[in-house]
């Protein structure tokens, strides 16, 4: 046996427990599909994160090390991609960035093994499918094989990828967050259903009713496409209430901005 396979063999301790997708599989890349990212005040001033729904989804990722060839981030430009006039350098960083930052750093994984796919705007689910389908075709051209991908998705989402996925020729499998976590434990007291419990899951669910209804009939994702060209790129995250509580939090980056930046100016 994989030694390890072995080391994350479920309660029961039987391997075929593993997910069927990573049954005697090796992938040549691991898609990381992300899920926002937020801004908050902290003592230097306006700070970026990945959302915590961004941030497992890039933690599960990170646990198929060994299943794939690479990893292929392709996040979002939230906050926009306007550059500093004095130093060229962006104002705020992409989903992809962030992302890439957790695998290389508290991941410890190599950055030669992170591929950054550095498109603008990529700020809903069909255009992110759009350019890891490219960059497929691309790979398959030049190594004169077929490529294919495994891409991580958290559950409530699994519908509209596979739909743009289909929509888009994108050649791979699926594997939801939940699925990674439950078989590989982030730690030995993590306990995936004790955290989904905790947080507010049927709000993402009433989100995604609208969009999973029409991807099945838009797999190109074009409304979509049209919304988020007016609307902006989306902030969905969980905050804290003040009396201890969490609540989901569903804005546009321009509109979040807009927020924290008015808190900040009645700090001084």
């Amino acid at each position: 046996m994989d030694e390890h396979i072995g080391e994350h063999i479920g309660a029961a301790g039987q391997e075929d427990c593993i997910p069927e997708v990573l049954r005697d599989h090796h992938y040549d890349g691991i898609v990381i599909l992300p899920y926002s990212q937020n801004v908050a005040l902290d003592k230097r001033g306006i700070a970026q994160k990945l959302s915590l729904f961004s941030v497992l989804a890039t933690l599960a990722g990170n646990q198929l090390t060994r299943y794939g060839e690479k990893f292929i981030l392709c996040g979002e430009d939230t906050f926009g991609i306007e550059r500093y006039k004095s130093t060229g350098r962006r104002k705020f960083e992409s989903t992809t960035s962030l992302q890439a930052k957790l695998l290389s750093g508290y991941c410890e994984q190599d950055p030669e093994r992170i591929h950054q796919i550095e498109v603008p705007n990529m700020n809903n689910t069909a255009q992110q499918i759009r350019e890891v389908a490219r960059l497929q075709r691309s790979e398959k051209k030049s190594k004169g094989k077929n490529i294919e991908y495994l891409v991580v998705t958290w559950g409530f989402h699994e519908d509209r990828v596979r739909s743009h996925m289909e929509g888009y020729g994108l050649k791979g499998q699926l594997i939801t967050v939940e699925e990674i976590l439950r078989y590989f434990k982030l730690s030995p007291n993590f306990n995936l259903d004790t955290l989904l419990k905790a947080l507010p899951m049927s709000s993402f669910e009433d989100r995604e009713r609208l969009p999973r209804l029409i991807a099945r009939y838009d797999k190109l994702g074009i409304v979509p496409g049209l919304m988020t060209w007016i609307r902006g790129a989306s902030v969905t995250d969980i905050e804290h209430t003040k009396d201890n509580g969490v609540q989901f939090l569903d804005t546009t980056g321009r509109e979040r901005l807009q927020s924290i930046r008015r808190k900040k100016a009645l700090r001084r």
